[in-house]
C-alpha cells in the first residue's frame, strides 16, 4: 500500500510506465470475457465481448486491448510513455495477430464517467463532486463510491442546499458551495486555507465516519435517527450473512448479455 500511495502522488502514468521497464511478464493474459464500459466503478456496465488476448509481449497485448475497446492506444498515456521509454511503436498493425479478426469483435466504449452522476441516477438535487485528477487514488475511490451508494440509497429524490464533496490534491471548491467535505488527506493538504470544511481524515478516510457526518450534516435531527436505525438494522444482517446491500438503480449486468445461467 505505501508504494501504491507513492505511484498516485507522483504521477501513476509515468509510475505504471517505469515498472513495465523492471518488471517483464514471459505471458500476458487478458480477460476479456466481459468489459467494464466507464471502468469498475459504481457507474460501470459491463458488455459480454467472449474474448480471451494472450501474448509473450504484455505492451502488444495491451495494445491490442485497447483497440478492442475502441480506444487509440496512443491516447493512453501508461502505454505513450512506456513506448517512449522503450523506443516501441503504438501502431495495431504492426503486430502480427493469430485468431479473430479484430474488427469483428471490437466494440466503442467509453472510458470516462462524470462522478456527479450517481447522485443523478437517484434523482438527487445539490450535491456537486467534480472529477478528482489523476492523484486520486483507488483507496479513495472505492470509499467514496460505497458510501455514495449507501448515502443515496437512503436520501433517493432529495434536495440539499449547495453540497459539495471534494477528493484529490487537485480540486479546487466552488465558491457557491455552503457545505463543504474535504475527502482524504491529499484533499485536506491542499486546502489548508478553507476554515468551516468538515475534513474526512485519512488515507483513505474510514467509511462508517463518512456516512455519519455526511449524514449528520446535511439532514435534521429526525431523519438523521430514522437513517441511522436503518443502516444499523441492515449492518446487523449484513453480520448475520442474511442480508447484502445493493443498488439496483445502477443495472451492471444486463439480458441478454447476462442472465442466471451464465452464473
Amino acid at each position: 500500500m505505501p508504494s501504491k500511495r507513492k505511484f498516485h502522488e507522483k504521477d501513476l502514468e509515468h509510475m505504471i510506465a517505469l515498472l513495465n521497464t523492471q518488471v517483464r511478464p514471459k505471458l500476458t493474459i487478458i480477460d476479456g470475457i466481459y468489459a467494464l464500459e466507464h471502468g469498475p466503478n459504481t457507474l460501470g456496465i459491463a458488455h459480454r465481448m467472449n474474448l480471451i488476448i494472450a501474448g509473450k509481449d504484455n505492451l502488444l497485448c495491451d495494445i491490442v486491448g485497447s483497440t478492442v475497446l475502441g480506444i487509440e492506444p496512443s491516447s493512453v498515456e501508461h502505454l505513450k510513455e512506456f513506448a517512449f521509454l522503450t523506443n516501441r511503436s503504438l501502431d495495431i498493425n504492426s503486430i502480427h495477430m493469430r485468431g479473430e479478426n479484430i474488427k469483428d469483435v471490437s466494440k466503442k466504449l467509453e472510458w470516462e464517467y462524470d462522478p456527479e452522476e450517481i447522485f443523478r441516477r437517484a434523482k438527487i438535487g445539490g450535491i456537486s463532486f467534480q472529477f478528482p485528477g489523476k492523484h486520486f487514488c483507488s483507496g479513495c475511490v472505492c470509499r467514496i463510491e460505497s458510501i455514495a451508494v449507501a448515502f443515496c440509497k437512503d436520501n433517493e429524490g432529495m434536495d440539499f442546499d449547495n453540497i459539495e464533496i471534494c477528493a484529490g490534491r487537485e480540486v479546487k471548491p466552488k465558491k457557491d458551495s455552503k457545505k463543504l467535505f474535504l475527502v482524504g488527506n491529499c484533499s485536506i493538504m491542499a486546502n489548508k486555507e478553507l476554515k468551516d470544511a468538515f475534513r474526512l481524515k485519512g488515507c483513505p478516510p474510514k467509511g462508517a465516519e463518512m456516512l455519519m457526518t455526511l449524514v449528520k450534516e446535511t439532514s435534521d435531527k429526525g431523519r438523521v435517527r430514522k437513517i441511522l436505525l436503518g443502516r444499523f438494522v441492515k449492518y446487523i444482517g449484513h453480520t448475520l450473512g442474511i442480508y447484502n446491500e445493493d443498488f439496483p438503480i445502477y443495472p451492471r449486468y444486463e439480458p441478454p448479455e447476462f442472465d442466471q445461467r451464465h452464473f
